[in-house]
């Protein structure tokens, strides 16, 4: 708006100094009365009896000094050159404005991660308007800003992929602690955000007040981290911070597991509860489809959300991620935790020579689903995919009739199952990480180490 009056003065400057110009050359033609007339109107007075050069005298008083030909072509001369500055200040506004709302369009147009703030509300110091100040930095663009204009469609670019680097999970868990921290910044919208001991604050809010777990606060502080990072590259990680460190360890030390601890599911819990779904408890199709969950997961080392759907935009494996070769099937993951710019994950379920065949229940789950299109959920439960809440809180309920305590069952107590059943049947821990997938040697702690093997460990130290 500013430009705009700027324009708007320096063109009445201009368009004044030309028409007076013009005008005292056109009244020398008016008639006395005309003149009179024109006096009056604008409210000047003259005398009855003045002659026609007295009254055009009236009309156009002299100046003082300078000539009156040099005197307006300076103003025009001035005027012009403001205005030329002032069309480059608006051109240029214009060009940054048009760059905004291409960054603003950019940010519709791409998917939100559910929400996603996106990576990048803003980190200022929030104001006194509370809610109101909240909700205008998260719907505002990026607040990181480049010296050249121009560079910043690039930039909204570098968010976008941003956003896209990270899985759903995380995204979903970095979304969860950057909104805990937004309310705890409304609650104290005096801290700043950048120093160190408002951090050390806000994990002892979630500690204390939140009542979270340390496993919990640790995703909320990476959250943080990321977003803060986002918006200020070049500042130091969060978690270099001693001071941060040890908070977090004495969190670590104060935190007391309210449930029990999650237990594998192997051996004779698996067994039993296959011959249990042999029976439909939950009727002959929802029992086929969980049957065949149940396979999957165990047989295939499988992560909660690589056989079930997570969101409305994870709605689970596809049928045509199934296929049959001969004697064995091929589960295809397009993604993986640790695959997740591919290539895609090919895990293969042989048969074997007992009652608890992989490839029979997956045939079983085939002939059930029938000729149903490629693209459709391949664990229906009926009519939308299975989630992994579906899955385990029927797996629960069968597993409190055989004595098991149910809240020790999670979606991944199949997958640590199925490691701790391959070590104690004598599998080398390499082929076991293979099955698994692991990049690291944390399977580990999912393998027992039954005290006849450490006993028998003792008598092989002194050899």
């Amino acid at each position: 708006m500013s430009h705009v009056s700027d324009i708007e003065d320096a063109l009445s400057i201009v368009e004044s100094a030309v028409s007076e110009r013009a005008s005292r050359s056109s009244y020398r033609t008016w008639t006395i009365p005309k003149m009179i007339a024109e006096l009056d109107k604008r409210g000047i007075r003259h005398s009855a009896t003045a002659r026609k050069a007295e009254l055009y005298h009236l009309l156009f008083p002299e100046p003082s000094t300078g000539s009156t030909e040099q005197i307006p072509m300076s103003t025009i001369q001035l005027s012009l050159t403001q205005l030329h500055a002032t069309i480059n200040n608006l051109s240029s506004s214009i060009c940054d404005m048009n760059t905004r709302l291409q960054a603003v369009e950019s940010r519709d147009a791409s998917p939100a991660a559910p929400s996603s703030p996106a990576p990048g509300p803003s980190t200022s110091q929030p104001s006194s308007s509370g809610h109101a100040s909240s909700r205008q930095n998260r719907d505002s663009t990026p607040g990181l800003r480049l010296s050249d204009p121009g560079l910043d469609r690039h930039l909204v670019m570098a968010h976008t992929l941003i956003r896209k680097s990270l899985s759903e999970n995380s995204t979903r868990n970095y979304q969860s602690g950057w909104k805990a921290f937004e309310v705890f910044r409304h609650l104290h919208p005096r801290g700043n955000v950048s120093e160190t001991a408002f951090i050390m604050a806000f994990l002892a809010y979630c500690h204390k007040d939140l009542h979270l777990s340390f496993s919990t606060i640790r995703s909320y502080l990476s959250g943080v981290q990321h977003h803060l990072m986002i918006r200020q590259p070049d500042s130091n990680p969060i978690f270099s911070s001693h001071a941060i460190k040890a908070t977090l360890r004495g969190i670590q030390k104060c935190s007391h597991k309210s449930g029990p601890a999650r237990q594998p599911v192997s051996g004779d819990l698996f067994r039993k509860l296959s011959s249990s779904l042999d029976g439909s408890p939950f009727g002959p199709f929802r029992s086929c489809i969980l049957k065949a969950a149940l396979y999957l997961s165990f047989y295939g080392f499988l992560r909660p959300g690589e056989f079930t759907g997570t969101s409305p935009h994870n709605s689970g494996p596809a049928l045509n991620q199934l296929t049959r070769s001969r004697e064995r099937f091929t589960f295809t993951l397009p993604v993986s935790k640790t695959s997740q710019i591919g290539p895609p994950v090919h895990i293969e379920y042989f048969p074997t020579s007992n009652s608890w065949c992989p490839v029979a229940v997956l045939n079983g789950l085939l002939a059930t689903l029938g000729n149903r299109a490629p693209a459709s959920p391949l664990l229906p439960f009926p009519s939308r995919p299975l989630t992994s809440s579906q899955f385990v809180k029927h797996i629960r309920s069968l597993a409190s009739g055989f004595g098991f305590n149910p809240q020790a069952i999670t979606g991944h107590s199949f997958r640590i199952g199925a490691a701790s059943a391959a070590s104690k049947h004598g599998v080398p821990a390499h082929i076991i990480r293979k099955m698994g997938r692991w990049k690291s040697s944390c399977f580990s702690r999912y393998i027992p180490h039954p005290k006849a093997e450490i006993s028998a460990a003792f008598s092989d130290l002194v050899l």
